[in-house]
């Protein structure tokens, strides 16, 4: 039984398309109002965390970037200790701070620099005792850069926050920064016009609040926020302030010891939310009335081309072909028309494409396969070409190579070379009377010293030809390194033991010892030509000066890792070690002791230019008259860009 009456198209679709209206926009509005109260919600939370976290990123930044300000400034302060430094730092209080102070190390001010006051004004608190002054105290046990809390100033009685960093001997120099300046630091990062920031510091006290509404709260220590912050338990999501529910968020800055809050209205207390749910509210309501105007006029439109349609494809399932397609004011039902016109047709026609698609398809195949195979062949003979270019170009690097180590080599390789060519002339030997046995009828005892025979000299051959390997291996990654000045990672260990490979010569001739003690675990992104040739220029001056007149002696290398972005390297020996006035005198260019002796008086001078232009690092050198001389060489893990290509630019004494 039918509980509606059969009605016509137009009236079903108007009823239908009304109906729809309001009930998708009752199910879809409500849904949706639901969902985006509660993602709004979670969204403005999870924005405010992001935006605390943010925060306190940011001002460490910015504070840390006032402490490395701050420490440039009392670095000029200490090595102008004779000039009249009021003038700079009046220059450096006009950037951000309100005053900043000269400490001396009997706790009084020594000199003051004000925002805003003159000269007589700052004259007058010279001399004022400040060793009271928490910050001054912090600071000195700190023995570092120290930010204080909130506090009221001892110098100026206002209310600010300041760093106070330890200088030589015992003096201090102190700044502070006006709340307003953190409250601009605040307001720069606020993207949204309804977020708004606490920063408290550590005893609660409110150091700066972008809303400016906390004239009377200036310590917020009892909310429930600000402890679950301080404490680094879970935090509430929510909290009423004045009577006014806000979602809320705290990140805690472990640097400053501060707590930074982010907080945005929620609920309908959020404008954003309310101009949304009044949006959506309109737009359901307009759609609706616009929907039951526009319905009798569409309705018009579809139904009559509908009913034309329907009787073409009533005609078409019949078996018959029409031959009248009529066409409407709808441009898919006229489609639709065409596409009903041309269905037949095009089923014979496509038949026959695709009888002449298959025969033609065979013969496009073959041609697409054999332009594949001119390709391919085409590609290979290019790959060939370029193994042939990059073979030719290795060959001529190897023999550019070869010329250039043959000098060092030489006299490295004579010893191995001899007694690999002694092993094997006496195994020729042996084989030789070995033959002549065999043809007289040998015995099991010929045989087995002919094969320990055998054994032995392979051995030796074996040996020798391995160490021979070694030291051509060794003194070309030195040489290349060397004449390309090339920068790569390399293992500190290898790299020394290379080193030593070079300077074995050297060694043999003199009364010491080299020994080198590095793990195999620290490796730098450096220079190691230039690296190495630093060591190997140590150690030639100790063979050279540290050792005359002795029959023995030790030099030793030791690298350490003091931290994870420093390597040291100590180069020290056991000699006669060097008067105060040679170590003062050790790396000026051409100051020499062996004058008249081969001596060019450059060696410690290059030596002390390439570590701090090329390697980025620094070296000390300690000595003392028959206590023997050490070199300590401080370089950073990863060498920085350097414009010298090679040592001859670090020859330019000038």
């Amino acid at each position: 039984m039918r509980l509606l009456p059969e009605l016509r198209l137009r009236t079903s679709v108007v009823l239908l398309q009304f109906s729809t209206i309001i009930i998708t926009l009752a199910v879809v509005g409500s849904a949706l109002l639901a969902y985006v109260i509660t993602e709004f919600s979670r969204e403005n939370l999870q924005y405010a965390g992001r935006a605390s976290e943010t925060m306190a990123t940011r001002v460490e930044t910015f504070l840390a970037d006032l402490t490395r300000e701050v420490i440039l400034i009392g670095e000029y302060y200490e090595s102008n200790p004779g000039n009249n430094i009021r003038p700079f730092l009046q220059t450096a209080l006009q950037s951000r701070y309100s005053a900043i102070f000269i400490v001396g190390s009997d706790s009084r001010l020594k000199l003051a620099t004000l925002a805003g006051a003159n000269v007589e004004r700052e004259n007058e608190l010279e001399g004022v005792d400040l060793s009271a002054y928490p910050l001054l105290k912090a600071a000195r046990a700190a023995s570092g850069p120290t930010w204080s809390d909130k506090h009221i100033s001892a110098i100026t009685g206002a209310v600010t926050v300041g760093l106070a960093i330890p200088l030589d001997g015992e003096e201090a120099m102190i700044v502070e920064v006006p709340l307003d300046t953190i409250v601009a630091v605040g307001n720069v990062f606020r993207d949204k016009g309804h977020l708004d920031y606490w920063i408290i510091d550590s005893k609660g006290e409110v150091v700066a609040d972008t809303s400016g509404t906390t004239s009377q709260l200036m310590n917020l220590a009892n909310l429930e926020i600000v402890q679950a912050g301080f404490a680094g338990v879970e935090q509430p999501e929510q909290m009423t302030l004045r009577g006014k529910l806000y979602n809320v968020s705290a990140s805690y800055s472990d640097k400053l010891g501060w707590l930074f809050v982010g907080r945005v209205p929620a609920g309908l207390a959020n404008p954003d939310l309310r101009e949304i749910i009044y949006t959506v509210l309109a737009f359901a309501l307009g759609t609706a009335v616009f929907g039951l105007l526009l319905a009798p006029f569409w309705v018009r439109r579809i139904s009559k081309p509908v009913g034309r349609v329907t009787e073409l494809a009533r005609q078409i399932a019949a078996g018959k072909r029409p031959t009248h397609w009529p066409h409407g004011g709808i441009e898919e039902l006229n489609t639709l028309s065409d596409h009903l016109k041309a269905m037949s047709d095009a089923i014979s026609k496509r038949e026959e494409e695709l009888r002449d698609l298959n025969e033609g398809l065979e013969a496009r195949v073959a041609d697409r396969t054999e332009e594949l195979t001119k390709a391919n062949e085409d590609l290979r003979k290019a790959v060939v070409e370029i193994e042939q270019a990059r073979d030719e170009l290795l060959q001529s690097e190897k023999v550019a190579a070869l010329g250039r180590m043959v000098a060092g080599i030489s006299h490295e390789l004579n010893t191995p070379l001899g007694n690999g060519r002694m092993a094997v002339s006496t195994l020729a030997a042996r084989l030789e009377t070995f033959q002549e046995r065999l043809a007289n009828g040998a015995r099991q005892q010929d045989l087995d010293k002919f094969l320990e025979t055998v054994a032995m000299s392979v051995e030796i051959a074996e040996n020798n030809l391995i160490r021979a390997s070694d030291l051509v291996r060794s003194f070309k990654e030195i040489s290349a390194d060397r004449t390309a000045s090339r920068r790569r990672k390399v293992v500190l260990k290898e790299l020394l033991d290379e080193v030593a490979l070079t300077l074995t010569p050297l060694l043999k001739k003199s009364p010491a010892t080299l020994e080198i003690d590095a793990p195999t675990t620290i490796w730098v992104d450096s220079y190691p030509g230039e690296l190495g040739q630093i060591v190997s220029n140590l150690v030639e001056n100790a063979t050279i000066h540290a050792f005359k007149e002795r029959d023995s002696g030790k030099i030793t290398i030791k690298v350490e890792q003091p931290a994870d972005d420093t390597v040291t390297i100590l180069v020290k020996d056991d000699g006669n070690g060097m008067t105060p006035e040679v170590v003062r005198k050790a790396f000026d260019p051409f100051f020499t002791t062996a004058l008249g002796q081969g001596g060019t008086g450059l060696g410690l001078y290059i030596v002390h230019k390439t570590v701090g232009t090329v390697l980025g690092g620094t070296i000390a050198l300690k000595s003392k008259s028959g206590q023997g001389t050490a070199f300590t060489i401080r370089i950073p893990v990863v060498a920085p860009a350097s414009d010298t290509n090679s040592f001859g630019e670090i020859l330019k004494v000038g």
